[in-house]
């Protein structure tokens, strides 16, 4: 029977599926896969530090983007302000509880718990710290990182401004610039710290460590 450990020194190409040995690189350098030239991982010694901060940075947008409104909406002298907290209670006092729940899971509760998994993640690689838990965090993230969904979010926003936007008057609120800083933040995380390379880092890091 393989052991995790023995797992861990072996890494799949996620184009063609061929099993590669990870092997340790220097700083700057990239493995590619064998077979079709696949970027399988990277080394990069301050990828932990960058996406501590970009992942702290995240969060507070985050909060600044459920604080504050997104839009003003003026109709016939009459102004109106959206806010995500606002439309989800007014879902919910409408009868679509469902709806309600399911904007609130996506696009409030879904983020903090996988911002809150970086940052976690992140601190515990830096620093060595409980190797097992970190793992955990990894594996965790894999199945949840799907359902981060800001950006569809933000698209939808931007639909929907277009088509009022010739019946009434529409300013941009300060949640709306940080919805959108968010989502450029998180789509940097998700494109430059790949799952891949965040298992490479892991097992950079805690070589030759043992199990808290």
């Amino acid at each position: 029977m393989i052991k995790d450990s023995e797992l861990d020194a072996l890494i799949i190409c996620k184009k063609c599926h061929k099993l590669h040995k990870v092997e340790q690189l220097k700083h700057g350098e990239i493995a590619t896969c064998s077979l079709c030239n696949t970027v399988l991982y990277s080394c990069d010694q301050d990828i932990i530090k960058k996406g501590l901060a970009l992942s702290i940075a995240s969060l507070i947008f985050l909060f600044l983007t459920n604080l504050f409104p997104l839009v003003q909406v003026d109709f016939l002298g009459s102004e109106q302000y959206v806010t995500i907290t606002k439309t989800i209670i007014t879902l919910s006092h409408e009868g679509f509880w469902f709806v309600a729940l399911m904007v609130a899971s996506l696009i409030f509760v879904s983020p903090i718990i996988i911002i809150s998994l970086y940052i976690t993640l992140f601190m515990l690689i830096y620093l060595k710290r409980n190797k097992d838990a970190a793992r955990k965090m990894l594996i965790l993230l894999g199945y949840i990182l799907p359902w981060h969904m800001s950006d569809i979010f933000l698209i939808s926003i931007l639909v929907a401004l277009v088509k009022l936007i010739g019946f009434v008057q529409i300013n941009m609120g300060v949640a709306f610039f940080s919805l959108l800083v968010f989502v450029i933040i998180n789509l940097y995380i998700t494109r430059a710290m790949p799952m891949h390379t965040l298992w490479f880092q892991y097992q950079k890091n805690f070589k030759d460590e043992k199990d808290d």
